[in-house]
């Protein structure tokens, strides 16, 4: 059977940092936000996504390089 304990860093790594980021964003810590408004939720619905792209592909480098070291 597969140690799957390895696999967790993968996981739980970019999922904790886009947790507080996007709380930290909507929060009104990184960018201020108007609430309630139309333009508030395109700021921030574009806010989130730009966010989980930007984190999914910062880990992807990040794991592939790691990887790419470790295989040689």
């Amino acid at each position: 059977m597969e140690n799957k304990s390895k696999f967790l860093p993968i996981i739980f790594l970019p999922a904790i940092t886009t947790g507080i980021l996007i709380t930290l964003f909507l929060s009104g810590k990184i960018i201020d936000i108007p609430l309630g408004t139309a333009k508030g939720g395109i700021i921030g619905g574009v806010g989130v996504l730009v966010i989980m792209i930007s984190v999914v592909a910062f880990y992807y480098l990040i794991f592939r390089l790691l990887g790419y070291k470790k295989r040689k």
